[in-house]
């Protein structure tokens, strides 16, 4: 997995992808009114599916700042980082009140939503997820339906390296 994460070639199909889409998704003339509601839906699970991406690097700094925003929820993301990070680094099974536990997610998944309850993590995904809701969803909803044509075919093919 970290192999994958440090991979040049990966990041770098990565922001050629992101280029080409950022391209259509910012275009004025490709949006348009719903005709329908069946139109509506097509739009928003094509849009979905296809800048998938980009709508992920909207939600990023949107929960990046909710999760900064208070103290409680700065310590929440510690105590999970090092909760889990512990509880998958640790060989064998984990010692919990006695009993030993060998699939370590039943303790760890447990744990990590009373954190969450307790720190407020849960309200503040929540509030991350409905202002990200509020900003893609009109993106969503008016872009016509999303599709690669053939020149940004072309050009992800031949900035891959690709036959």
């Amino acid at each position: 997995m970290c192999a994958k994460a440090l991979d040049r070639n990966a990041w770098s199909a990565s922001f050629t992808r992101v280029k080409v889409l950022s391209r259509s998704f910012f275009d004025p003339r490709e949006f348009s009114r719903p005709a329908t509601q069946a139109d509506w839906l097509e739009r928003v699970s094509v849009n979905a599916n296809h800048f998938k991406m980009l709508y992920a690097l909207v939600f990023l700094p949107v929960l990046v700042h909710t999760m900064l925003s208070s103290r409680w929820l700065r310590m929440g993301s510690c105590i999970l980082v090092v909760l889990w990070g512990y509880g998958l680094r640790t060989t064998g099974p984990l010692n919990v009140f006695g009993m030993e536990v060998t699939n370590k997610l039943y303790v760890l998944v447990p744990l990590s939503v009373v954190i969450g309850l307790l720190t407020g993590m849960i309200n503040a995904l929540v509030y991350a997820t409905v202002i990200f809701a509020c900003v893609t969803m009109p993106h969503m909803s008016f872009h016509e339906p999303a599709r690669f044509d053939a020149l940004d075919a072309l050009e992800l093919q031949t900035l891959s390296g690709g036959p």
